[in-house]
């Protein structure tokens, strides 16, 4: 019975870590993603067509079927 409590803890405690592990991946990933760099000043020059919308679709975290975000990133743009 003791030993089922200690694998226990240590299953928790390492799951623990693996969430917490996982939230800094994720926050590391908006936080870049909602600060992007210019690659060139020529691209921040560019004029955007006055009839472009951005997509308000989440960024892929690799959490999910990649297949299923491509196919609804896909129709998401035929639609705008």
């Amino acid at each position: 019975m003791e030993e089922t409590l200690r694998v226990h803890e240590e299953l928790q405690w390492a799951n623990e870590e693996l969430q917490c592990a996982l939230r800094e991946k994720v926050l590391r990933v908006l936080k870049v993603s909602a600060n992007p760099q210019p690659f060139t000043q020529a691209i921040m020059e560019e004029q955007v067509p006055p009839h472009y919308m951005v997509s308000k679709m989440a960024p892929y975290l690799r959490m999910g079927d990649l297949e299923v975000h491509l196919k609804t990133f896909r129709a998401q743009i035929l639609i705008l």
